[in-house]
């Protein structure tokens, strides 16, 4: 379906239209092509403006090339250096050239981390790099970029939380922090904790707990998830993990709510300026409604109801 509203589209200008969800996030409507969809989805779409490269351009389209390999944990400086390596080394041209050869397409097809997005990637350095100065290059690929945790990356501005902060990159780092993987180490380190001291529960998780099994509770933390919800979040990961899924349901529901816990008093300890933040927010929440006997609500400056 999405390659057919693809080829339906090709070679036109044409425009998303976006609903807004309670928070005021926007989502395109489209079921099968958007630029939220997935690596296919990504690597399709061009805007239908170019704008010259420029020196910040190419910089940023080469940090592009290594993202998509892979290489999204680097340096930025390091990932330049890569994509600078790969495309010295004619690897870029040969994608561009012939994509379907052999050896072409095991390096973007079946290496590369997100290979549509990849090889349009490719695609543009080549064509950049087919000009005396690739500078001069008019793009029209979305270079993407997401935020770390926005959630707690708006809590740990508003707090002025340096610690949080850097957690979720509102600081600047040579090597880019993982606030999952933060909070995944941590609740490894209990979990361990808790199985030498002979925990039958946590003997049973040692080894099984993953970043993917504790993301999207932390993502969700500061929405005011509960642990009843963080619970079932937790469960529907485990029921992914092998070595878990022959388990009985009972003997899994009780695993999600004991990781459930560590993963909320983990985010806690870590994110303390965020916490005590939302408490505060929920403090002055209850006395508003106690005090008038109103709901909480205002309107934002974009004319959003909260």
């Amino acid at each position: 379906l999405k390659l057919g509203v693809a080829e339906r589209f090709a070679d036109e200008t044409f425009y998303f239209p976006h609903n807004l969800d309670f928070r005021g996030r926007a989502y395109p409507i489209s079921p099968h092509l958007s630029y939220m969809g997935d690596d296919v989805c990504r690597g399709m779409l061009l805007f239908a403006e170019s704008r010259q490269l420029g020196p910040d351009g190419l910089r940023w389209l080469k940090i592009h090339l290594a993202n998509k390999f892979g290489k999204d944990k680097l340096p930025l400086e390091e990932r330049v250096k890569w994509a600078e390596s790969v495309l010295e080394a004619g690897q870029v041209d040969a994608v561009a050239k012939e994509p379907l050869s052999p050896s072409s397409l095991s390096w973007w097809a079946k290496t590369a981390a997100d290979p549509c997005q990849f090889y349009a990637t490719c695609l543009e350095l080549h064509a950049a790099y087919s000009l005396a100065s690739p500078e001069d290059f008019m793009s029209s690929l979305p270079v993407h970029q997401d935020g770390s945790c926005n959630g707690l990356q708006h809590y740990a501005a508003l707090g002025r939380d340096s610690r949080g902060g850097a957690q979720v990159n509102l600081v600047p780092a040579d090597t880019p922090q993982d606030v999952y993987a933060g909070v995944c180490a941590l609740v490894n380190q209990r979990v361990d904790a808790a199985a030498d001291e002979g925990s039958e529960l946590a003997q049973q998780l040692c080894g099984h707990i993953t970043r993917k099994v504790v993301k999207q509770t932390v993502m969700t933390s500061v929405y005011g998830v509960t642990l009843l919800g963080a619970k079932e979040q937790i469960l529907a990961r485990l029921d992914e993990v092998e070595g878990l899924q022959q388990l009985p349901s009972l003997e899994r529901n009780k695993m999600a709510l004991y990781l459930a816990k560590l993963t909320l008093e983990s985010l806690k300890s870590v994110y303390t300026g965020a916490s005590e933040s939302m408490d505060w927010l929920a403090f002055v929440a209850r006395e508003i409604v106690r005090t008038t006997h109103q709901p909480v609500q205002w309107t934002m400056p974009m004319g959003l109801p909260v």
